[in-house]
């Protein structure tokens, strides 16, 4: 996937747990992946907030994006890996 910032396109890579793990090696061990922000707009975006105010939306955002098996098809994750030798 590419994507244009000011004019250069730019290229984006989706990586999945799985391919980072073959990537990574066996040496890694994944030790959690933290999702961010699966159901609520992105900062910057804020004109959309009022449309996800709800409380109830907050919270299943949270509780999606702290869960590993869910945290990963948030928008985007973050991952942390141990490396045991």
């Amino acid at each position: 996937c590419e994507v244009t910032i000011e004019g250069s396109r730019v290229p984006v890579y989706y990586h999945s747990v799985a391919a980072m793990r073959r990537m990574l090696g066996p040496a890694f061990q994944l030790k959690q992946a933290v999702g961010l922000r699966a159901f609520l707009p992105v900062p910057g975006w804020e004109h959309l907030q009022r449309l996800t105010s709800s409380a109830v939306l907050r919270g299943l955002d949270r509780a999606w994006c702290r869960f590993s098996p869910t945290a990963t098809l948030a928008d985007h994750f973050v991952s942390v890996w141990r490396f045991k030798p």
